[in-house]
């Protein structure tokens, strides 16, 4: 099969813009977007009724739309401008906080724990590393020999609820199916999505290392990625012709490099 290399731009379907640049005139339009950064608090009643019933996918994809509305929130309470000091008063504002923003990734992890998918829990926990709350939720998590292959699906977190992904799949004859599929959020990427890139090949993994080349080594323009497995950690670096800030023909911004963390 031969490797395919892939870009895009895609629109989302949410009504909240963000923005962390500071803005000395607000819009109507963007004066709504800093007024509705207020009510974040009462969307956790409608998760929380799933989650008691039991029903976790419900409950998760509302915490999740709303780790992205939070993180985007907590962007703009920093502007400096004088409508957002306005509203984003301390008794309005309380819920913008990073403990909200952590007790949400334990609560989209607690859906994990309960449908036993530990590694994508795992996977949330690491987002709040100092919270009492990961630590008493990673005690739920019982401890599991590591396999050696490196077969399985690996992600790093891209922000507002999303996550880069490595699938690698077993084939024949000791050959591995590999997929990568990338993701970058602009200032603005609530309101239209992320920037994305993927790429997919079949490839040996010897020693725990696979060496992938496109279109060749002996081009003038190539990208080569390296991914290293170690136990539950996948580690992938990029370069162009030995140059390790080349983007690999992404969407803007969007790398295969970084630490990523086995899931299943």
């Amino acid at each position: 099969m031969l490797p395919i290399l892939k870009t895009s731009f895609i629109s989302g379907s949410l009504c909240l813009a963000m923005n962390s640049i500071a803005h000395a005139d607000w819009s109507d339009n963007e004066t709504q977007q800093l007024k509705f950064c207020t009510t974040l608090a009462t969307l956790n009643n409608q998760a929380e009724q799933h989650y008691k019933k039991a029903q976790y996918l419900q409950a998760r994809k509302i915490w999740t739309e709303q780790v992205g509305y939070l993180e985007s929130c907590l962007r703009l309470k920093e502007d400096p401008s004088d409508l957002a000091k306005q509203i984003f008063t301390a008794n309005n504002s309380a819920y913008l906080s990073q403990n909200s923003l952590d007790t949400l990734y334990n609560s989209i992890a607690l859906t994990y724990i309960k449908t036993h998918d530990y590694g994508k829990a795992k996977a949330w926990l690491s987002l709040a590393p100092k919270s009492a709350k990961t630590a008493f939720n990673l005690k739920l998590i019982p401890q599991h020999a590591i396999t050696k292959s490196p077969a399985g699906e690996y992600w790093m977190y891209a922000s507002l609820g999303a996550w880069q992904t490595y699938t690698v799949k077993m084939q024949t004859n000791q050959q591995y199916y590999i997929h990568f599929e990338g993701l970058y959020f602009g200032l603005n990427g609530l309101l239209y999505g992320p920037n994305m890139g993927e790429y997919d090949y079949q490839t040996k993994i010897q020693q725990q290392q696979s060496i992938w080349t496109y279109p060749d080594s002996l081009e003038h323009e190539f990208c080569r990625i390296q991914l290293k497995f170690q136990g539950d950690q996948l580690h992938a670096t990029t370069s162009t012709n030995g140059s390790p800030d080349s983007s690999c023909g992404f969407g803007h911004n969007v790398t295969a490099d970084g630490e990523y963390i086995k899931v299943s």
